[in-house]
């Protein structure tokens, strides 16, 4: 889908670039699949697997209603507690198709959610997408995958040659908290200041009569993001310090606050705050983000110019941690096509007006 929505923006650069990639093979005498098949022989494809799934179809019997009918059971994960929600979602399988329409909207399409208790291994998840594909006569190699760093659904894509490309927001996301966490091992000042804030957000949300006295509540979650939990606790914290700090006076509970440094809260929720806007660029849900991967790559390192008036400070460590991460998790995982799409962004363009005078 990706190739497609490029083609009809004229771009036989693709073409040009991978052509001679696409047709070397590897040492199993397999040519390595970028998802270039040509349209006749995708349909070449998809007439001759439509006719023996319809030939296998009425070769079988028909099976009896009991056979059918399986006990069924509708819940709402919501109402569930944690334990349960988790082991849901282990057992789920989603199977999305993604695709751009003529007004460069993006479009999501559930193919299939289906339960999947089987082992994780990469022959099993492999042998579930290869049924998937099968199931809506899809040809292997047209249609590029995109997927976290999960080690065992990679190995799956790599026993057929699939072509996957990494999920960069999920690439942000392990460059923050491997960030996060390394600094909590080099610095005992900043592993103090989190365990602090820590302790205080569980005080208050288990002793009642605080949190809604603050102007700002003290946030606990924020889904799937563990690290935007980081940003969005100490922001809420930072608009909330000064009231909290008359709360807990009045409880003598003060000292619950004596290893949280106000200036420092103050800059890692701004330092924060402009990652969680580069987040939301790379993982919009109704418009494309290929075109933002590049872009946000030098966004990030350009707010990690480190201070040489304060070398030491705990802003510059994290600093310093982010810009090595984004070296050795973010940017190796970036492509070609990538490159191309920025390059064919429009709002990426700026042109300049030539006086006359000039020539």
């Amino acid at each position: 889908m990706v190739l497609l929505m490029y083609w009809k923006m004229g771009l036989l650069a693709i073409i040009v670039i991978w052509l001679t990639e696409h047709i070397q093979k590897n040492s199993h005498g397999k040519r390595k699949n970028y998802g270039l098949n040509g349209i006749h022989d995708h349909l070449a494809q998809y007439k001759s697997k439509s006719k023996s799934i319809l030939a296998d179809k009425q070769g079988k019997s028909v099976p009896t209603i009991a056979s059918i009918i399986q006990s069924k059971f509708a819940l709402n994960k919501n109402v569930l507690p944690e334990e349960y929600k988790l082991k849901l979602k282990d057992a789920e399988l989603k199977f999305y198709n993604i695709f751009v329409n003529d007004i460069y909207e993006l479009k999501h399409t559930l193919l299939i959610c289906k339960h999947f208790d089987a082992e994780k291994t990469e022959i099993n998840i492999w042998h579930e997408i290869e049924h998937i594909f099968h199931s809506f006569n899809l040809s292997f190699g047209d249609n590029p995958i995109t997927i976290d760093q999960g080690p065992n659904t990679i190995k799956a894509l790599s026993l057929n040659d699939e072509t996957r490309y990494p999920c960069l927001a999920h690439r942000t996301n392990t460059v923050l908290e491997t960030t996060w966490e390394n600094g909590k091992n080099m610095n005992v000042e900043f592993k103090n200041f989190c365990s602090s804030v820590s302790d205080l957000r569980t005080y208050c949300q288990q002793c009642g009569g605080i949190q809604f006295k603050l102007p700002k509540t003290l946030k606990r979650t924020s889904g799937t993001r563990p690290w935007r939990s980081y940003f969005l606790i100490l922001d809420s914290l930072h608009q909330s310090y000064e009231s909290l700090m008359v709360l807990l006076r009045e409880r003598d509970e003060q000292h619950r606050l004596l290893q949280i440094d106000p200036q420092l809260l103050y800059e890692i929720s701004k330092f924060m705050e402009n990652f969680s806007l580069i987040f939301d660029n790379l993982e919009f849900s109704n418009r494309p983000t290929l075109q933002n991967v590049i872009p946000s790559y030098y966004r990030m390192i350009e707010l990690c110019f480190i201070d040489n008036k304060r070398k030491h400070s705990i802003i510059n460590l994290l600093k310093a941690e982010i810009a090595k991460e984004l070296d050795e998790k973010y940017l190796t995982s970036t492509t070609q096509l990538h490159w191309i799409a920025t390059y064919l962004d429009q709002t990426f363009k700026d042109f300049c007006l030539l006086k006359m005078n000039l020539f």
